[in-house]
């Protein structure tokens, strides 16, 4: 699925979903809001972005708020994650960011998992192979899906890195 497919699936939930009630609550368990749920941690990445899919459900105020908190809540993660690799907590930054990379698929949480797998593999040296070579197997898979969708430069390094680490 791509991102503009994404929003013409939010659209075209707005024509086929029954109308938006007034005090609305909204819940990641039931459709319309799980399928929202999914496409907003997999597509938000940018303000940017969050604006485009916000604007799909732009008729429907309770979709347009659930994505923005989506996004919201996707961001932040990602900057905690950030932080601990800031503060060199490597192990805590994929603690974090690893499991919603690998659930969601959303390219800016895969792309700070990389970073935290390289620097935690660089500081680490003489840790187990096993553990090793499956963070490295993650690493790489991780950057050859965001092959095409961040700065080539960016994905080299990376690339390059891992390969140094191998």
């Amino acid at each position: 699925m791509t991102q503009e497919i994404a929003t013409s699936f939010i659209m075209a939930a707005d024509l086929i979903c029954p109308a938006t009630v007034d005090g609305e609550t909204p819940s990641g368990d039931a459709a319309p809001y799980k399928w929202l749920q999914h496409i907003s941690q997999r597509f938000i990445t940018t303000r940017h972005i969050s604006g485009l899919l916000e604007s799909a459900a732009n008729m429907r105020p309770a979709w347009k708020a659930y994505i923005q908190q989506i996004g919201q809540d996707v961001n932040d993660l990602n900057n905690r994650g950030v932080q601990h690799m800031l503060k060199s907590e490597f192990t805590e930054a994929i603690d974090i960011l690893l499991p919603a990379a690998q659930s969601t698929c959303n390219n800016r949480l895969m792309l700070s998992t990389s970073h935290a797998i390289v620097k935690y593999l660089k500081t680490k040296p003489n840790i187990d192979k096993k553990e090793r070579d499956a963070l490295i197997t993650v690493a790489s898979g991780m950057i050859e899906r965001l092959n095409g969708l961040i700065d080539a430069g960016t994905q080299h390094s990376l690339s390059q890195d891992v390969q140094t680490i191998v």
